[in-house]
């Protein structure tokens, strides 16, 4: 039952930020092609470009969180 309270919620979310997911979704694809073909500039970045930046240094913590700790049982 849980499970469609929180699929409520992030269909809600998405409704309401479906302009801003859209635009963070196009900056992250034109931010990989510049990185590919060496276009990429740090001082060149626009605020969607700059947001997604944000975002993607603020979930290292969370990744980190799924790194195996040696002694504690997890396994890779």
């Amino acid at each position: 039952m849980t499970f469609f309270l929180h699929l409520g919620t992030l269909i809600a979310v998405c409704a309401v930020y479906y302009k801003l997911i859209w635009r963070l979704i196009k900056a992250f694809i034109s931010l990989v092609a510049d990185v590919f073909r060496g276009k990429f500039k740090w001082k060149d970045m626009d605020h969607d470009r700059r947001l997604l930046m944000m975002l993607m240094i603020g979930l290292i913590p969370l990744f980190l969180l799924f790194l195996p700790v040696p002694g504690t049982g997890m396994k890779s």
